[in-house]
């Protein structure tokens, strides 16, 4: 019988492997990206940061509200949270060719309000390179 053991096997096969084998190819620079959501209103395509996102789902039912701007369908408790439900193309003049229930709702947190907004459709996570990220809006345009 061998006097090998399979600790020994084993160290003899990782150093014959470290010598055998070749590096990782280098990258010259890395471009750092910030992602989002990317969303539709109408023919219009929008990007909400990923950090500010926290679900999206389908319409919940909502309670209306009196005395509110017309865009401010109402309020929606979504998982034990009171949410304005607020609609976008309504608030920026848009008319929607959707169903209520075929569209979707974005809720997303900033300094610690949630809001939930209904949006025309999800189009998937987006990747920016960061030097492309301008904090101001660009003029929306009125159809």
């Amino acid at each position: 019988m061998s006097d090998i053991t399979p600790i020994a096997l084993l160290r003899d096969i990782e150093s014959r492997v470290r010598t055998s084998a070749t590096g990782l190819p280098e990258q010259s620079e890395v471009t750092e990206t910030w992602s989002g959501i990317g969303f539709r209103i109408g023919e219009h395509y929008f990007v909400a940061p990923m950090s500010e996102v926290k679900e999206i789902l389908r319409v919940p039912a909502y309670t209306r509200l009196p005395n509110v701007q017309a865009w401010v369908l109402g309020v929606s408790n979504i998982r034990g949270r009171l949410i304005p439900i607020i609609d976008l193309n309504t608030f920026l003049s848009y008319e929607s060719q959707l169903a209520i229930r075929n569209r979707r709702i974005l809720v997303i947190e900033q300094n610690e309000q949630s809001d939930g907004l209904v949006i025309d459709g999800v189009e998937g996570m987006q990747y920016f390179p960061v030097d492309d990220f301008n904090e101001s809006a660009p003029a929306i345009p009125k159809e």
